[in-house]
């Protein structure tokens, strides 16, 4: 899709991500991946993040359409949102505001979100400062095993980030083998429908 400056920061398995991977990727290790969250793996690549960026947390598998449809969004901060999966408490929902992204948090009732966060998200330059500033801050208060959205917070109430609809294409949360073993029996059973997944 023309994204060519790709960097992965690793913890777990990192040998055999690279063999994965290959060439061509920055890496970044964190070592401390057992008692820090995805906030602190960021913060160990926040060089990176003084221009535009795509942010992907690698327990989410999407296909290249839902990439491109993020990456074609015209507004620079945007988040793929999923409104109509069966909401439920204790997962990454959404409150929204006028197509725009109101709050974000596992502290979300589901009776009041209107969407999930598939949790893939695009930041302009000025949203990559903005969050690159607070990724900072939050980190030297040592807030090192916090959600995203603990640091998304302030940059939703400066930095407009819109909402984008997967409109039915497929994603997953992988956090489980079992989750792996449904991913793996969809895309089997249904391949055509997988064909930019893979």
């Amino acid at each position: 899709n023309g994204v060519s400056d790709i960097t992965i920061v690793y913890g777990f398995a990192a040998e055999r991500l690279e063999q994965i991977a290959g060439p061509g990727v920055r890496y970044i290790h964190n070592p401390d991946y057992l008692t820090t969250n995805s906030p602190y793996s960021l913060y160990l690549a926040r060089e990176c993040l003084d221009s535009d960026f795509i942010l992907l947390n690698s327990d989410v598998l999407i296909g290249a359409l839902l990439l491109r449809k993020l990456l074609a969004e015209e507004h620079p901060n945007a988040l793929l949102v999923d409104s109509e999966k069966i909401l439920i408490d204790g997962e990454m929902n959404i409150r929204l505001c006028q197509g725009f992204i109101a709050g974000i948090g596992k502290d979300i009732a589901a009776v009041d979100a209107d969407a999930e966060s598939v949790q893939v998200c695009k930041f302009g330059e000025t949203g990559a400062r903005a969050l690159r500033k607070e990724l900072i801050r939050q980190i030297h208060l040592g807030h090192v095993d916090k959600f995203p959205p603990f640091i998304y917070g302030s940059v939703i109430d400066t930095e407009r980030i819109k909402a984008v609809s997967i409109d039915n294409q497929p994603w997953y949360e992988i956090d489980m083998p079992e989750d792996y073993q449904q991913v793996c029996k969809d895309v089997n059973e249904k391949r055509t429908q997988f064909t930019e997944l893979l």
